[in-house]
């Protein structure tokens, strides 16, 4: 069995968001659509507002 600290399992889980960040730019770079965006939303109200078709 493998026990991870706390403060690994934090490191391991900021590394995680880090490069979630990073995908959206990374899709929009390799993408050549004027239809699609991606992005990223911290809540579900902004992304209610992005649906409706407002910008972040």
């Amino acid at each position: 069995m493998v026990v991870i600290s706390s403060l690994e399992l934090r490191d391991i889980v900021e590394k995680k968001i880090e490069c979630s960040m990073k995908f959206p730019h990374e899709l929009n770079k390799s993408m050549d659509s004027e239809n699609i965006t991606y992005d990223v939303v911290s809540d579900f109200e902004k992304l209610m507002r992005f649906v409706r078709g407002s910008r972040l």
